[in-house]
Order: C-alpha cells, then sequence, then structure tokens
C-alpha cells in the first residue's frame, strides 16, 4: 500500500494518536462522572479485603453497617487488583479507578491489533483496532457506566485470541502457557459474561483448526488451554459456583425492561442517562455506523476473499446474528430460563459481542478490498478514519468533571470509614444512613439491615466479664459465664468462620435477623480464637490454583533450561 503511506506514514502511530485522545479525561486531574461510581467502594474494599486477610479476596470488612459480607467470594477481581496496584503506586482511590480503566484502553487497541495481525495485514489491522477502540459501546462502558468488568473482557478478549491462535499454530509448551494466562484472566474480570467470551473464543479456536486442516485428533487439543486457565481460575471460580447458594437470589433490575429496539441498534444516538423499559433510553445502544457500514460491504465482497477470510467472515456474522438474536424481547424466556443468565441482567451487553464481531468484520473487510482494489484503499482508509473522527471520537468524554475527595466517598458508602488514623470515624455518616446497598444480595442468614453499628461482641443474655482483641479478621476472646450463654459476634456469619478453644473446635452459627456470628459457650471461664480461613471448597479451589500456576511456571521454563543443557 504505498500509496497509503503518503497519508498515513506510520499507521501503528494512529492507534496511539487516538488511545491518547480516548484517555484525555482520565489523564486530567479530578474526576467524572458515570453510572456505576458504587465501584470506587469496592476499590476501597478490595483494599481493606487484603490488608484484613490477605490474598484471595473474600470477605469484605465495611459493608453492612461494618458487619462485612463475602462479597469478592462471588464478585469478579480482577479490575479492582490492578486499581489497588495503583493505589499502592501512591495515587488516591479515585486516580487509582480512573488509571485502571485507561490500562483497558490501551491494552484493548494493543491486544485487538495483534489479535488482528494473525489473519490480516498491517494497515487493515491498525484500521480493525481503530474501529475496536471507537465503537460506540467501548465509549459507553469507559464514560458513561464507567463499567470495569465489561472493560477488561474488552481489553483481555483480543490477547486470549492472539494467544490462542499462536498456540494452535504451534502447540510449544511455551504457547500453552502463554494462551492460557489470558483466559484465566477473563476468567476474574466479569464472571456473568463467561460462556458467551469462552463460547465466542473455543469457537474461533476451532475456525482455525478448520482452516489449519488439522486432524481430527488434534482438535483435542484447543482443551488444554482452556483447562489450564479455567483451573488457574479456581481459587474464585469454584467458591463462587459452590458457595452461591449461601446469599439470597435475588434480582436487582427487570430483565424484560432491558431489551433494546432495532432501530437503536441502528440509529445513532448518544447520551448519558439510565436504560429504561420502551425505547426512550437515554443510552446508548448503537453498533456504530462505521461497524454496520463494513458489515454490509463484506457481504457484497465476500466471493473475491480468499478461503481462509471467508471462513471467518462466517463465524463472525453468525456471532453478529446471534447477539441481535439475543437482544430481541422475543428471546426473553431464554433470559429467564436459568438464574445464571438472569444475572447479566441488561440483553443489550450483548452489544459487546456485536462490537467484537464487526471490528474483526470490518478488517477483514478491508483486506479484501485492499487485495482486489489496491489503488482505492487509501481512499476508503481515510473515509473510514474521517467517519469514525467525525461520528464517534466525541463519544469519548465524561457527561461531567468534577473534584471529589476519597473520603467523601467513604462518607457517601460506609458508616464510620476514614482514610485519616486508625480509619474509624467516631460519628455515623449521615449520608451513608441513606444508602440502601442493594447491589448487595445479602446471605440467607441475614433478613434484615441494622439501621445503625451493633456492639462489636457481647453476650446473648445475662452479664459476665468479655474481653477481646481484634486484628483484621481474628479475635482473641476472653470470657467468664456465670450460665451457659453465646457470644455475639458483630460480622456476618458465613461458612468459614472458625472458633477454637484450645485444640477443641467450637460451633459457630448465625443469629438473629442480622445474620451475625454466635459463639454457644458452657458456663465458666476460657479464650477463644476467632477467625474467617476457608472451607473445603475454597482450600480445594487455591490447591488447584496453586497447582495449575507451578504447571505453567514449569512450561514457561521447560524449554530455557533444555536449551541450556543441549
Amino acid at each position: 500500500m504505498a500509496g497509503l503511506k503518503r497519508f498515513f506514514p506510520n499507521p501503528i502511530f494512529l492507534i496511539f494518536s487516538v488511545v491518547l485522545v480516548i484517555l484525555i479525561p482520565i489523564l486530567k486531574p479530578g474526576f467524572f462522572s458515570f453510572h456505576d461510581e458504587t465501584h470506587i467502594i469496592d476499590v476501597y474494599q478490595m483494599i481493606r479485603s487484603l490488608e484484613v486477610n490477605g490474598f484471595p479476596p473474600r470477605f469484605v470488612p465495611d459493608f453492612n453497617f461494618s458487619l462485612g459480607h463475602p462479597y469478592y467470594n462471588f464478585y469478579y477481581h480482577l479490575p479492582f487488583l490492578v486499581a489497588t496496584v495503583f493505589y499502592y503506586l501512591g495515587f488516591s482511590m479515585t486516580d487509582s479507578y480512573k488509571y485502571m480503566l485507561g490500562f483497558a484502553v490501551i491494552l484493548s487497541s494493543a491486544g485487538f491489533y495483534l489479535f488482528l495481525r494473525n489473519h490480516v495485514s498491517n494497515a487493515s489491522a491498525v484500521f480493525g483496532s481503530l474501529i475496536y477502540i471507537l465503537s460506540p459501546y467501548f465509549a459507553v462502558d469507559l464514560y458513561v457506566r464507567g463499567a470495569p468488568g465489561e472493560m477488561y473482557i474488552l481489553a483481555l478478549f483480543p490477547w486470549a485470541g492472539y494467544t490462542l491462535k499462536k498456540y494452535l499454530d504451534k502447540a510449544s509448551s511455551t504457547n500453552l502457557a502463554l494462551s492460557s494466562i489470558p483466559i484465566f484472566l477473563i476468567s476474574i474480570s466479569h464472571n456473568v459474561l463467561l460462556p458467551f467470551i469462552y463460547s465466542l473464543l473455543f469457537l474461533y479456536g476451532l475456525v482455525n483448526l478448520i482452516i489449519l486442516k488439522t486432524k481430527l485428533l488434534n482438535y483435542l487439543k484447543i482443551i488444554l488451554p482452556f483447562l489450564l486457565g479455567i483451573l488457574l481460575g479456581s481459587y474464585y471460580l469454584l467458591p463462587a459456583f459452590a458457595e452461591v447458594k449461601y446469599v439470597s437470589s435475588y434480582e436487582q433490575f427487570n430483565i424484560a425492561d432491558h431489551f433494546p429496539f432495532i432501530k437503536q441498534l441502528i440509529i445513532p444516538h448518544w447520551g448519558y442517562g439510565p436504560s429504561i423499559w420502551g425505547f426512550l433510553d437515554d443510552i446508548s445502544f448503537d453498533i456504530g455506523s462505521v461497524n454496520l457500514i463494513l458489515l454490509l460491504l463484506s457481504f457484497i465482497i465476500f466471493k473475491s476473499a480468499r478461503k481462509e477470510i471467508r471462513i471467518l467472515l462466517i463465524l463472525f456474522w453468525a456471532v453478529f446474528g446471534l447477539a441481535v438474536i439475543l437482544m430481541n424481547i422475543r428471546t426473553l424466556l431464554f433470559w429467564e430460563s436459568i438464574r445464571y443468565l438472569r444475572l447479566v441482567q441488561f440483553p443489550w451487553r450483548m452489544l459487546l459481542l456485536t462490537t467484537i464481531s464487526t471490528s474483526f468484520i470490518a478488517a477483514l473487510t478491508i483486506e479484501i478490498f485492499s487485495e482486489k482494489f489496491k489503488k482505492a484503499t487509501p481512499g476508503l482508509l481515510i473515509l473510514i478514519f474521517g467517519l469514525l473522527m467525525a461520528l464517534n471520537i466525541w463519544h469519548y468524554q465524561p457527561s461531567e468533571a468534577k473534584q471529589i475527595t476519597d473520603e467523601k466517598y467513604l462518607e457517601l458508602y460506609f458508616a464510620n470509614r476514614t482514610l485519616e488514623g486508625s480509619g474509624v470515624r467516631e460519628s455515623l455518616s449521615p449520608q451513608y444512613l441513606n444508602f440502601t446497598e442493594d447491589f448487595i444480595p445479602p446471605t440467607i442468614w441475614q433478613s434484615k439491615r441494622p439501621a445503625g453499628l451493633l456492639r462489636e461482641m457481647e453476650f446473648a443474655t445475662g452479664s459476665g466479664d468479655l474481653n477481646f482483641n481484634a486484628e483484621g479478621l481474628s479475635y482473641e476472646i476472653e470470657y467468664q459465664a456465670p450460665v451457659p450463654n453465646k457470644i455475639i459476634v458483630s460480622k456476618t456469619y458465613f461458612p468459614g468462620w472458625q472458633a477454637e478453644s484450645g485444640n477443641k473446635s467450637l460451633t459457630v452459627e448465625p443469629y438473629s435477623e442480622f445474620g451475625i456470628i454466635a459463639i454457644p459457650i458452657e458456663e465458666g471461664s476460657g479464650k477463644i480464637s476467632l477467625r474467617f480461613g476457608n472451607t473445603w471448597v475454597r482450600t480445594l479451589g487455591n490447591l488447584i490454583s496453586t497447582s495449575a500456576l507451578a504447571f505453567i511456571l514449569v512450561l514457561l521454563v521447560y524449554p530455557r533450561v533444555r536449551r541450556k543443557f543441549k
């Protein structure tokens, strides 16, 4: 494409320039508004969970009037772990959150470029990557919703596709190890979207094996990266699926209210408001004009494509079509049939699949066009770039910039937490008293939320002497009880709390409508150690993940050791 270089001397520099423009609001001082601002407190609770109970994070100590909650036993980890790294580097929580989102943009652009380079030329990959990061739904997730889980799915999916293709081309131990890592990272990025993303990755792998004309027995090798990646994520996945029965099942949103109309997918619209029933949503469900134009062009020039590209086009056409079907309200029965699917909450989340599929189709279409119409290709690319800049780049700004401190978020979302001193305020936050915490499903033992802070520890009835020392989620308790009694600890009961007196294990049970901890004791005096630990499921998950990590390290090191000894 000699003519192209007159207009774009270094096409990769285009990606860098566009990413820089996208990140301007993130790089500016201050913060901005978005739908999911409560995720800021998820960052704080990730920090606190790691501080009080180490890795892996499971129990967060400060939700629910400081009763705590096994939040990270179920909720995805990766975006908040990334934000925590920025926090420990010295940034505020708000800056850490911004930079976590910005890092996802960088990963997305680089990953999708490499993903496409498995199949198309440099220029086609560059413009496919630009279409990806300038798709309307990408901007919705970044600056309207501020959705960290979906941003990291968008960031990691192309890396998973890139490394999977490398492994299928050459099934070396190194390529197997590298292909399993993004699959693992996806598993801790957004759990409810896993079936969709893993299915797409698996189909992509199968299509590549068809293209490679692999023998039937060799198709089994596609299982290995998925198996290894899932085993690596077992520390999170096993407890999340096995112990979800211990939290209440309720839907925060009516899934029937969140199906987009076909015209909303096609007609450009932009807004910062919510998703509501009907067609008057103020949030954009636009697939993207450039995406759709190149999708239509792909049908027109399909016959001119090489066989490999035709097979890939068919795959991503099918993915696009399925995603559009799933966003139609006529599939409501499918969404309501399985509780896991209802957790997706918003069928329009399938725009994530249309963004991936149309961006890949766009790159393939550009590749076909450049092979058939070389002289006209620079004009097409200039047109695409111009349309992207004119129609989409202005989406990449938040609804409003604002100055807000980390301390203010703690006042809004926690009863008595502060970043100063011991981390505890003397008085309750008036703002928190109006905060419902309705995004946190209570455990099955909690039927009522407290109206204020409970006493940290006391006897259930009567009197006696009770002293304790608390460090994180560990308590050393000394008591003297004139009659048999129960020691009540104001932390949310959940499997994993363990109490011992000497070498004897004591019963830990739920208590009252608040679902807190009770330890039955006999008459007399004694000492009790109480801590939050692992159930057998968590222990098994940790063991499997550790073993998988060791195996991956062996896969990475073995070729180098072998070469050295040779």
